[in-house]
């Protein structure tokens, strides 16, 4: 059986994790009825790991101030807080209105 990658196991409980060729980890979220399982936890260490592997720059997350749970997992995982990163939304003017 071919191995499959890490995400795939977690497909209906965590959604939407992804992993950038520069080391990132984004958009992990676990499905409430999932949650206090240990699955965002066992994603995240397989994704970080599959980073290191690769010989990409250490992983990191951005992580918003607000986003305790996340802090928290992530803390427990190594990551540590290096520095605030400012967030600005750009949005297009509806049609006929720019």
């Amino acid at each position: 059986m071919r191995a499959r990658p890490a995400w795939f196991w977690f497909g209906l409980c965590v959604t939407g994790p992804q992993q950038q060729e520069y080391g990132a980890i984004g958009m992990l979220h676990t499905a409430p009825a999932h949650r206090r399982r240990g699955l965002a936890r066992r994603l995240a260490s397989a994704l970080a790991d599959e980073i290191a592997a690769r010989g990409a720059a250490a992983p990191f997350a951005f992580i918003v101030r607000s986003n305790a749970a996340s802090q928290a997992l992530f803390g427990s995982l190594g990551f540590a807080r290096r520095r605030p990163v400012r967030w600005v939304r750009f949005q297009a003017p509806p049609p006929g209105e720019g």
